[in-house]
């Protein structure tokens, strides 16, 4: 394999992304006609998008995980990486939080002393996201987040260049998408990572802190959808296909804002 397992995997998705695509060529193929055939293509295309969203959450943790694995020591990874993996060992419901971190620190410096590999169900199973099949919402991408050191996600991103899909300026849209993909190209080829998140205003942001963010709005509602798809409360198409052509550019934002903030913060010192 020529460079990361994130790298890897980032090239991957545009197979998944022309999956919808085909979707919705064909449903504005019978949009005229707004027959049974389109209502039900718009329907499987909203539950498409979410399955590969949430394929894409789980498959990132574990690409982080294996380059971990093989480009650095167990060591050498960030405090909050190491903590989390161990958590799990020396913890139980009922147990003192005091007693718990200091259980924690000593395992973390057996493992430290040891070539230690680390698991990817320890990052995704806290959040009962991994074997669960949680949606992918705000509250779980937050605490996936969090597992590898990172807090306040959808905070450090409002307000940043990549809420820019929230406005309708196509011109700009696609010259930031490409700006976006070929920084994560670029710098994800070796590790560790060189994201730059400046670059895009990504980053703490002290304001409105009880506020939702308009992409946890955004992701709450495109869950609700899928959620009356998918257990059949919701037998009619409320999405027209250029609703969801900017639904599929969202969560295209999303990723690759995903992808950063989490690989920024993987490559920084503790």
């Amino acid at each position: 394999m020529a460079g990361t397992f994130i790298s890897e995997l980032f090239a991957s998705l545009d197979g998944r992304w022309n999956e919808v695509n085909v979707l919705l060529e064909l449903a504005n193929a019978e949009e005229e006609k707004s027959s049974d055939l389109y209502h039900a293509v718009c329907r499987s295309t909203s539950l498409l998008l979410v399955s590969h969203f949430e394929g894409i959450i789980k498959e990132t943790a574990k690409a982080i995980v294996q380059d971990l694995n093989k480009f650095s020591k167990f060591s050498d990874a960030p405090l909050q990486v190491r903590r989390t993996f161990c958590r799990p060992f020396v913890a139980q419901k009922e147990d003192d939080p005091k007693d718990i971190e200091q259980r924690t620190k000593k395992l973390i410096a057996v493992f430290d002393a040891l070539d230690t590999k680390f698991e990817v169900e320890a990052f995704l199973s806290q959040n009962q996201f991994g074997n669960n099949n949680k949606n992918p919402s705000p509250n779980v991408i937050e605490k996936i987040c969090e597992n590898f050191g990172v807090r306040g996600f959808f905070k450090k991103i409002q307000h940043s260049s990549i809420e820019i899909v929230f406005s309708d300026t196509p011109t700009d849209l696609n010259n930031l998408h490409d700006e976006l993909r070929t920084e994560i190209i670029t710098n994800t080829k070796t590790f560790p990572y060189t994201i730059n998140l400046a670059k895009f205003n990504i980053g703490p942001n002290p304001e409105e802190p009880d506020k939702k963010s308009l992409y946890e709005d955004f992701l709450d509602n495109l869950l609700k959808k899928r959620h009356g798809i998918a257990h059949g409360s919701d037998t009619e198409n409320s999405s027209s296909v250029g609703d969801l052509q900017k639904d599929l550019v969202k969560v295209q934002f999303l990723v690759f804002a995903f992808f950063m903030v989490i690989c920024d913060r993987i490559s920084q010192p503790n």
